[in-house]
């Protein structure tokens, strides 16, 4: 029996999106964002006119390109000198973008711990701001640098935290297409499908399922923009109850820096001149006491406790992510078709293309198929040429196609199609 040609044709539709939007997983490990900076363009028309926040994105913008010249100590004196002017002028946006591009700087050297501090002050000002965007890239650039110190599981932590809080972001969606500072070592898209990878990697099918989903909504949002969300996306992502205490202890560092950094940014906004020495001790007292709190949970993310209960992680979400209630809310939507329906994902690697089936009676099904990622978007091409040009031969590429993208499934899709009740 042949499975349904319908499946065929959603894989095709979804390769050829894919292969048109050019979107791949960063073969290095430093990659940038093509964004715009914040008053990018051609001219400054994002911004007000304002002298010191030119300069501060100014600074910003040559350190980048020193760091890229190999000019890591120049890039951080700049990044030193926006991080002055920032806080004199109560620019905690641009305060938060300097500190995770002094995150990069020290990720490039290999002071990782450096960087963590770097990105976890970015971290708690995008938490007071409440800019979800920030504050999900910013997890974003934490989760790589634990990818990039093989730890996976913690980098699959704080990607998630990339996800639930672009997902919220969602529901305003202007937000999103705002010009962004070149701040991040990828993209978000980028973010979703590391994310999905890793999760395939340790057999946790579930919530790559989930995560491949939502990277269909991204990739739509990077070319037509303003894609809001709704009921269904806001609810990103599960925190597997294995990653919960380490969430817990998280969100209870973060929300206490938080209330400290709040005073912080009154205090600052007094002149420097102006400052009484009462204040000036109390500015210093609660630098010392955010970095404590961060100091702390550090300490209790690389204690031998966390260390071998993030070692469990992938071992029991394979059984805990079963009941996500998104994968759920998906199987009941495919039982109620009028036919046995089955959804399709792809995502395609460097060296494979991963697939992930999800039914309606059944576990998400995972299929790895070893192919190069240049000979997969070839062979896209030519079926879509052929398509085009119907002179042109299109049973060799649709032949080739459907051993990698239909017959690893084969036996998968065909058991859908048996009586209710047949062995």
């Amino acid at each position: 029996m042949q499975p349904n040609l319908q499946y065929v044709s959603v894989v095709t539709l979804t390769l050829l999106s894919l292969l048109s939007f050019g979107m791949a997983y960063p073969d290095n490990n430093q990659v940038s964002t093509n964004a715009r900076l914040r008053y990018g363009g051609d001219k400054a028309q994002a911004l007000p006119n304002n002298n010191q926040i030119s300069e501060i994105a100014r600074l910003n913008e040559e350190a980048i390109k020193e760091s890229w010249q190999g000019q890591p100590k120049e890039a951080l004196q700049k990044l030193e000198k926006a991080l002055a002017i920032s806080r004199d002028f109560g620019e905690r946006y641009w305060e938060a973008v300097t500190f995770n591009n002094i995150g990069r700087i020290y990720q490039s050297q290999k002071k990782y711990s450096q960087a963590l501090q770097s990105y976890q002050q970015a971290l708690l000002i995008n938490k007071e701001l409440g800019d979800l965007v920030q504050l999900g890239k910013t997890y974003s650039n934490i989760g790589y640098l634990f990818d990039i110190q093989n730890q996976p599981e913690l980098a699959i932590f704080f990607y998630k935290h990339c996800l639930i809080n672009r997902e919220k972001a969602r529901l305003n969606p202007s937000a999103l297409s705002a010009p962004q500072p070149d701040a991040y070592n990828i993209t978000v898209s980028q973010t979703y499908r590391i994310l999905g990878e890793r999760l395939l990697k340790q057999e946790r099918v579930s919530e790559a399922q989930r995560t491949m989903d939502l990277l269909k909504v991204e990739e739509l949002e990077e070319y037509l923009q303003n894609v809001s969300g709704n009921q269904r996306t806001v609810k990103g992502i599960n925190i597997a109850a294995t990653e919960k205490p380490i969430k817990q202890k998280l969100d209870q560092s973060v929300d206490s820096a938080v209330v400290l950094g709040k005073e912080l940014t009154k205090l600052r906004k007094i002149s420097p001149k102006e400052r009484s020495l009462e204040q000036k001790q109390r500015i210093e007292q609660l630098v010392l006491n955010q970095q404590q709190l961060l100091d702390k949970f550090n300490e209790f993310i690389n204690s031998s406790s966390v260390k071998a209960q993030v070692e469990q992680i992938s071992r029991t979400a394979r059984r805990q992510n079963l009941d996500l209630e998104s994968l759920n809310e998906l199987r009941d939507n495919l039982a109620r078709l009028p036919q046995k329906s089955a959804l399709l994902y792809p995502l395609i690697l460097k060296d494979s293309l991963e697939l992930v089936l999800v039914t309606p009676e059944s576990p998400p099904i995972h299929r790895t198929v070893a192919v190069k990622r240049e000979n997969l978007y070839q062979t896209i091409g030519a079926f879509r040429q052929a398509l085009i040009n119907p002179s042109r031969n299109i049973k060799a590429p649709a032949h080739q196609l459907y051993d990698w993208l239909i017959k690893p499934i084969e036996k998968d899709v065909n058991y859908l199609h048996r009586p209710y009740g047949s062995v």
